[in-house]
């Protein structure tokens, strides 16, 4: 979710997806008062850090995870650069600002660093 502040004063959160493109799935769901949500997850936290065994059982959860979601978050960052990259060129090139052999050896540089990180 991500807050929102309201004609300057009143404070909400909504989900992320409800702001998505026309190509995306769109969240139908509705603002929800930050002040409510803070306080239950205040209260649930407060439930969850109190009781050492289910800490201890989190932890032990997440160390056996095969996939580190810090690495999988920087992996998904550098696929994003990639895209971003290919968009860029290939508007310098429709714009005819580089040529077909520049065109083709960044694209192939591009495209060979993107399947490094996919695999």
């Amino acid at each position: 979710m991500v807050g929102q502040t309201l004609q300057g004063r009143y404070r909400y959160y909504r989900c992320r997806r409800a702001f998505a493109g026309p190509k995306h799935d769109r969240c139908p769901s509705v603002y929800v008062r930050a002040d409510g949500l803070e306080q239950a997850i205040r209260t649930e936290s407060a439930k969850v850090l109190a009781d050492p065994k289910l800490v201890l059982a989190e932890a032990e959860r997440v160390r056996k995870q095969d996939v580190n979601h810090i690495d999988l978050a920087v992996l998904e960052s550098q696929l994003t650069d990639f895209e971003n990259r290919r968009g860029r060129l290939l508007k310098l090139y429709e714009m005819g600002e580089i040529d077909d052999d520049y065109f083709r050896r960044e694209s192939a540089t591009i495209k060979g660093a993107k399947s490094k990180i996919e695999e």
